[in-house]
């Protein structure tokens, strides 16, 4: 009979995931934050936020509401950037000062693309492996487009100066096994993201893993400036850009946009340009009717444009005279929530192909600078149409690089460029290679076998439904809000109590939808763990709060006018994310390293959570939990301590976790032994004896 990690392997083969998610949202919560438990709710905060941007000379500033009113974004030389309420006196003071502008705090949107009736990808979860190691068959057809497949085989490598690019989205999910350098959280409302399972739509996330599939060594940025809801406040994203100047980053990329022009904004834009930062927008996805929008329109953001597998311009892609460049956008294969995969679609898709390509060839000549990085980048287009259509093409790495070693581009004037000897070398042009007969819709595999594996999960299992992943992501970073639980080890993986035994509990009350009723107690699991269990959940409510209430609060979703099926689905779902908030939060509160004098010490938020050659490992092994967690809830199968064991020796090291291997012992409830059990988790059991 086979083992539960091979069942949950072949049936894992099997899944059709859906997650066709809007195209964009908001990031993460601060790395290096002390503990994600916060005093501020995700949807119930008490934050207000100012209806209006202002920027002024710094002299100025006492014409803004009194200290403490005014939230202030940053400070220029001698101009101070704030977000704040305006009386009407306060407001015509400023007007008539004549040295303010004033704006109102409004929102720009994500690019998505329109809906469409799609039907579920064929794909499968993920095990939180990197990227560039995915299962993905060869490479992906958006890269070979572009000319550009070497990444395929080539895994990062450490450098002494790095490109650093970030990314102004909805987040990088750590569980995806993507490496994020730093992260910074904007949005004021949503300050209780656990910071390594912050994108709470996978749309950040897609945009990082296509910049890290081009270019695995670039230094990864990750600023969330668009909320759930998949919009940004100007304030935020003027915010985000003055940190990514602060930071000194070499990319930014910007896959958002709104038609509304906005001064401040320009001269957040303008200011990272003259810090020689290279700036990349997506078009928009309003189709040949709605123009460019901005960032993107801006004269320092190189707009983005997209096509499809046949290199033509999709239909909802934008054009105009600012486009610069297309890229693929549309049945774009990448990592999103949980490290699982998905389809993607949208200029938000084709932006990051040109951050990547820019990275690509800062690594390539670091003495060349944004301006001579992009004039490259504009001549290396293969031209496919009209300007206003495709701008100069669609990428070409391959030539780019060529042109980059040659260096004949040396300048840029407008979507000009000029040769070092005056002279315009004539290109001998390739075909861009289409690929029309790639649907990732009808099958994401490329192996016969995969195919003929993924039709049967279709029928046998089903799919993750868009609004199944809203809910099993809602209910992963619920446990962190202020009125879950947030001082309840069961549900925050701590080491004092067994973290192991609680999840597999928390799986079991997923499975029973949330009837503690006829939840047994877990192999190992504390009487006190258990007993709160289950005098705080129940089909009825959680905490005292009412099921409605609670995924009314998190997803904005209708709970109350479902069926009594649809309902226990929901809260079945719901409740596996809990499940996987409290075996991932073990590989952050009961996580150890030893130094080089064989010291050991926690790996607190504030001394670990920014430091990959810390985290990382951490981070694979919890995105394999979060996977076997998803394939739980899926399959129906239930917690087992092999979930926490990664089955790859490569990735379980440079760390330790606390009493993990007595925990194991206690909570074996499938049997497999202490020998086997020491063997899976005494090379990084660390325990402290009295």
């Amino acid at each position: 009979m086979k083992n539960i990690r091979q069942r949950k392997t072949d049936c894992a083969k099997m899944l059709a995931v859906t997650m066709l998610f809007s195209v964009f949202t908001p990031i993460t919560a601060i790395a290096g934050q002390c503990d994600p438990i916060q005093e501020s709710t995700q949807n119930e905060s008490t934050t207000e936020r100012g209806e209006y941007v202002i920027a002024l000379e710094e002299n100025m500033a006492a014409l803004v509401s009194e200290p403490g009113e005014a939230a202030e974004i940053s400070k220029e030389t001698d101009m101070i950037i704030y977000e704040t309420d305006l009386s009407e006196e306060e407001l015509l003071q400023l007007k008539q000062s004549g040295e303010a502008v004033v704006e109102e705090n409004f929102f720009l949107f994500g690019a998505n693309a329109k809906e469409e009736p799609k039907r579920p990808i064929k794909g499968a979860l993920s095990d939180g492996q990197d990227a560039q190691e995915s299962n993905r068959e060869g490479t992906d057809w958006n890269y070979r487009m572009i000319r550009w497949d070497e990444p395929a085989d080539k895994p990062a490598e450490s450098t002494d100066d790095p490109v650093k690019v970030a990314v102004l989205d909805s987040g990088i999910e750590l569980l995806s096994g993507i490496p994020v350098r730093d992260s910074v959280n904007l949005v004021k409302e949503e300050q209780d993201l656990p910071y390594y399972m912050n994108d709470m739509v996978g749309h950040g996330t897609a945009v990082a893993d296509i910049i890290h599939q081009i270019c695995p060594d670039a230094w990864l940025y990750a600023v969330r400036v668009l909320d759930r809801e998949n919009r940004g406040r100007l304030s935020d994203i003027v915010e985000g850009i003055y940190w990514c100047i602060d930071q000194d980053v070499d990319i930014i990329n910007m896959s958002f946009g709104t038609p509304r022009e906005s001064e401040i904004l320009r001269d957040a834009v303008q200011a990272a340009a003259n810090a020689g930062i290279l700036i990349v927008g997506s078009a928009g996805n309003g189709g040949s009717e709605a123009g460019i929008e901005y960032p993107a329109r801006f004269e320092e953001v190189v707009a983005v444009g997209a096509v499809g597998t046949d290199a033509k311009r999709t239909e909802e892609s934008a054009t105009g005279s600012e486009l610069e460049l297309v890229a693929p956008g549309e049945q774009i294969a990448v990592k999103s929530m949980f490290g699982m995969e998905t389809v993607s679609s949208g200029t938000s898709m084709a932006a990051p192909h040109i951050a990547g390509a820019a990275a690509v060839l800062m690594e390539q000549d670091a003495q060349k600078d944004a301006v001579q990085v992009r004039a490259v980048l504009n001549e290396s287009g293969n031209p496919l149409g009209s300007k206003e259509e495709y701008g100069s093409g669609i990428v070409d790495i391959a030539y780019a690089k060529q042109l980059l070693e040659e260096d004949v581009v040396t300048s840029q004037e407008g979507s000009v460029c000029a040769y070092a000897d005056g002279q315009q070398t004539e290109r001998v042009r390739d075909a861009v290679q289409t690929f029309e007969e790639v649907d990732y819709v009808e099958g994401r595999w490329g192996k016969d076998k995969h195919k003929e594996l993924m039709q049967d999960a279709a029928v046998d299992f089903g799919d993750f439904s868009a609004t199944e992943m809203k809910l099993l992501k809602a209910g992963a970073v619920y446990p962190d809000i202020k009125e879950a639980m947030p001082n309840d080890p069961e549900w925050h993986g701590q080491f004092w109590e067994n973290y192991i035994a609680n999840y597999i509990s928390a799986v079991k009350l997923a499975l029973l939808a949330g009837d503690t009723a006829a939840l047994p107690k877990a192999k190992g699991q504390s009487e006190g763990c258990y007993q709160r269990i289950k005098s705080k959940v129940s089909t009825k409510n959680m905490n005292g709060k009412s099921w409605n209430a609670i995924i009314a609060d998190t997803t904005g979703l209708d709970y109350g006018s479902q069926s009594a099926s649809v309902k226990k689905k929901w809260r079945k779902t719901f409740l596996s994310g809990m499940a996987c908030h409290t075996g991932t939060d073990a590989f952050a509160h009961s996580a150890y390293y030893r130094d080089q004098y064989g010291f050991t010490y926690q790996i607190e938020h504030k001394n670990g959570a920014d430091n990959p050659d810390v985290k990382n490992n951490r981070y694979k092994c919890a995105g394999r939990l979060a996977y076997e967690t998803a394939a739980n809830c899926q399959l129906g199968i239930s917690g087992d301590v092999i979930d926490f064991w990664p089955a790859d020796n490569t990735i379980w090291k440079d760390f330790l976790m606390r009493n993990i291997l007595e925990y194991a012992i206690q909570a074996d409830k499938s049997n497999y032994g202490e020998k086997t059990l020491r063997e899976w988790f005494g090379p990084i059991d660390y325990r402290v004896y009295d």
